[in-house]
């Protein structure tokens, strides 16, 4: 009976085991993550303003920009390829992250990486926007006759 028990014991352990090993799946990566202020030139952009994050022209993340201290910043998470999945879902190591600010390119961009999060002030700088500091600099080019 002792040899049974014994012997049932061991069986019941090695099942135990085997259950723990056989459903092993790979995990997404961690997301990238971006932080730091918005501008457009100088100035703050407004509040809400949307933030995309692409890689090779695909978008994979959104946010919106807020006010804080005084500064337009933002977050973001930009997710990694999920290899268990069919098709492309995100960012892998090296790849170029190019940010949009409400549909205008910002000048900089990142560089996935899974588990960072990298402070990255975003410019963008685009000719149609109003710029309510060109009247000042008319007014000083009149004044001073140049």
């Amino acid at each position: 009976m002792k040899t049974y028990i014994l012997t049932f014991a061991a069986l019941f352990t090695l099942g135990l085991l085997l259950i723990n090993f056989t459903a092993v799946s790979a995990v997404p990566p961690i997301p990238s993550s971006f932080y730091g202020t918005v501008k457009d030139g100088s100035r703050n952009v407004a509040n809400g303003t949307p933030i995309t994050a692409r890689i090779n022209g695909i978008e994979y993340a959104s946010t919106t920009a807020f006010i804080d201290n005084g500064d337009s910043v933002y977050t973001i998470n930009v997710p990694g390829d999920d290899p268990d999945t069919p098709g492309v879902d995100g960012g892998s190591p090296g790849d170029t992250i190019t940010f949009y600010v409400d549909g205008v390119e910002a000048l900089q961009t990142g560089e996935w990486q899974s588990a960072t999060n990298n402070q990255l002030n975003l410019i963008v700088s685009d000719p149609s926007l109003d710029r309510t500091f060109v009247p000042m600099v008319l007014h000083l080019a009149i004044s001073r006759n140049w």
